[in-house]
């Protein structure tokens, strides 16, 4: 059979695509890992999020740093050994971000505990996991007015002295909280923490009655005690 000139581009062309497929696709590979706790019992049930590095660019527009390609990112369960396995990623830097089905045990991406991303080269990356267990302070707020049921902005976040953070979530041990809400946040054991609220509702501390101001210090909690702990507030 006789190829013109034509005929033999195309095949060049699809020749060249096939073989970058297959580069590419050689050079993917999984991140396994296992999740433990700090007495290293697997975890199992955890959520694990990764997520890839994006490189920044100068927008050639106005020169402004823009992202240079799409992030990766997605989620795997640890199975009842605390193994995972994500799929075949591209090379470069993730990061891993791990939640447990246990209030108690805290991601290592909070309270500045984040660990290295890690890299993927040629070949699989295999990494464990340790998730601190903490204390939980359960955040009860009363609201007899309903406002909260509203979608009124209410927030809560624990803070350390030297600003480390995490944001409260809905408290998994409360079935329903009524007109009120129901807020949890694992904290350090043996660590005093600021509650910090974010909202634009007037609210006390039923213990005391004092004012609780928002964006600010209002209340001191220390997680001396390997208990968890208690704290109720009231909407006014």
């Amino acid at each position: 059979m006789k190829l013109n000139a034509a005929s033999l581009m195309n095949k060049h062309i699809v020749i060249c695509v096939l073989s970058a497929v297959s580069v590419w696709s050689a050079s993917t590979a999984p991140i396994t890992g296992t999740v433990v706790d700090d007495s290293g019992n697997p975890v199992a049930g955890a959520a694990v999020i990764y997520h890839g590095f994006v490189p920044m660019t100068l927008s050639t527009k106005n020169n402004h740093p823009v992202p240079a390609g799409t992030a990766i990112g997605g989620s795997v369960t640890a199975n009842s050994a605390g193994q995972f396995t994500t799929p075949a990623l591209a090379p470069g830097p993730y990061s891993l971000c791990v939640y447990a089905p246990d209030p108690h045990l805290i991601s290592n991406c909070d309270w500045a505990t984040s660990q290295p991303p890690v890299t993927i080269g040629p070949t699989a990356i295999d990494t464990q996991i340790t998730l601190r267990r903490g204390v939980v302070i359960h955040v009860a707020t009363s609201d007899p007015n309903g406002r909260l049921v509203d979608n009124a902005r209410y927030y809560l976040s624990a803070m350390t002295k030297t600003g480390a953070y995490a944001t409260a979530q809905k408290d998994p041990t409360v079935a329903n909280a009524g007109s009120g809400t129901a807020l949890a946040v694992t904290v350090p054991k043996s660590t005093d923490v600021y509650l910090f609220l974010d909202t634009e509702l007037t609210v006390i501390n039923s213990a005391t009655g004092a004012t609780v101001l928002p964006g600010t210090a209002g209340l001191l909690v220390a997680a001396s005690s390997a208990s968890d702990l208690q704290v109720s507030l009231a909407i006014q």
